[in-house]
């Protein structure tokens, strides 16, 4: 495998794992959004931590939605960071490929 082909594949990776990113990113928004919207709904007066709606019983209904909250959460901050990161290394690849047929 040549050195253009290899940049090629892993630009493709690079690519496909950004999609991957996105794809999280939407996911946490969609759990972030059942957990804010059930924990506004089935409390009476949740307590907040920013944006972040909490009510800290031991209901197993709170539990539900203050996991679904803070693992949106997380969702968003990992994917968001992950889509930078691949969109930055596809950069880099493609820099690499340019330097290499001279352009």
């Amino acid at each position: 495998m040549s050195l253009p082909d290899y940049l090629r594949e892993k630009s493709e990776e690079s690519r496909y794992n950004q999609t991957q990113a996105h794809l999280l990113v939407v996911l946490g928004v969609v759990l972030f959004s059942v957990g804010t919207v059930i924990t506004v709904l089935i409390t009476e007066s949740p307590g907040w931590f920013l944006i972040v709606p909490y009510c800290v019983e031991s209901s197993p209904y709170h539990l539900l939605t203050l996991f679904f909250t803070l693992t949106g959460l997380a969702s968003v901050i990992s994917g968001g960071i992950l889509s930078v990161k691949y969109r930055l290394d596809r950069g880099q690849y493609l820099n690499e490929l340019k330097k290499i047929h001279g352009m």
